[in-house]
């Protein structure tokens, strides 16, 4: 699974665990992007008790087995979209 795809839980000294996609890390900061977040959250490296990287990404194997083509290309148009969508009550 490439990088920018990889699942990473970050445990924090505060007791907050975070899961997410880091976008960027340096010695003093890690930028971790959330699912249903626009920006990435901001994390102080000395605040982080570990970093924990999965070998699975998001994406579900075979998920788009029992997909049709239509339901294909809409998956496509939303991932590559910019923006996300509402959640229905």
């Amino acid at each position: 699974v490439p990088s920018g795809y990889r699942m990473s839980t970050v445990r924090l000294k505060d007791g907050r665990t975070l899961i997410g996609t880091i976008s960027a890390q340096t010695e003093q900061r890690i930028l971790l992007n959330i699912t249903g977040t626009v920006k990435p959250i901001v994390i102080d490296s000395e605040d982080v008790l570990s970093v924990e990287f999965s070998s699975q990404s998001m994406m579900p194997a075979g998920l788009v087995n029992d997909l049709g083509e239509d339901q294909i290309r809409n998956l496509f148009a939303y991932l590559m979209g910019d923006h996300q969508v509402p959640i229905k009550d």
